[in-house]
């Protein structure tokens, strides 16, 4: 078999294998470069903050978070598609042309590269990216990548704390209530739970709290 008989299935081979890399890659992708973490970290913590380790099942708090992360990155990724679908899906002209295809796929990623920095810190950008103003100028994938999910988990762990303390103001009252009457043998976790459900419903329960956290990202919105 001549050189040229074998390039075809090189080729195939070649796209092939960075089709499986690119798979492995999904799970890393989605947890640092979406909205999943942030999610996933507030369900946990109101799950603990009500006293259910088990409830909801942790499998039920994934496919939530990641629901709520298809519905907040949706114009995110439509753009990105779109984009994608302007690159030739021809692996020899890839190979021929690997500037241009490089060109056209940094223009295709632009809208998840705008919504990482949209949606980052000032202080987070600053730190990673000094001497750019976030406001004007592009600040690039190194650093608008880390500065997104240091700021995810700043924002989780402070969403998680609003959650949290109107939960211990309920197990304390609870807990000073038993001691006073004396009801030393009853489980303050397990009489404040029921309180603590109520007060979560009468806010709005599940719906308020996935409203409140997607409206705290931003789609930019790009020329």
């Amino acid at each position: 078999m001549t050189g040229t008989e074998l390039l075809p299935s090189l080729t195939q081979i070649l796209v092939t294998s960075a089709g499986l890399a690119l798979l492995a890659l999904i799970p890393l992708v989605v947890i640092s470069a979406t909205c999943f973490t942030k999610f996933l970290m507030v369900l946990a913590l109101l799950r603990n903050g009500l006293g259910l380790p088990q409830l909801p099942p942790t499998l039920v708090l994934t496919t939530l978070a990641l629901i709520l992360t298809a519905a907040v990155m949706h114009p995110v990724l439509g753009s990105v598609g779109t984009g994608l679908a302007n690159i030739p899906i021809d692996p020899a002209l890839w190979l021929a042309e690997p500037e241009r295809t490089l060109d056209l796929f940094k223009v295709a990623m632009e809208p998840w590269r705008a919504f990482l920095q949209a949606n980052s810190g000032d202080a987070e950008l600053a730190w990673l990216a000094p001497g750019l103003d976030p406001a004007t100028d592009r600040v690039p994938w190194t650093a608008a990548l880390p500065a997104f999910m240091l700021t995810e988990l700043g924002d989780a762990l402070r969403i998680g704390v609003l959650i949290l303390l109107p939960l211990l103001v309920v197990d304390l009252v609870v807990g000073t209530l038993l001691l006073s009457l004396g009801m030393h043998m009853l489980n303050p976790t397990s009489v404040s739970l029921p309180f603590k459900l109520l007060l979560f419903l009468g806010i709005g329960g599940w719906l308020t709290l996935s409203e409140g956290v997607m409206a705290t990202y931003t789609i930019p919105v790009l020329p």
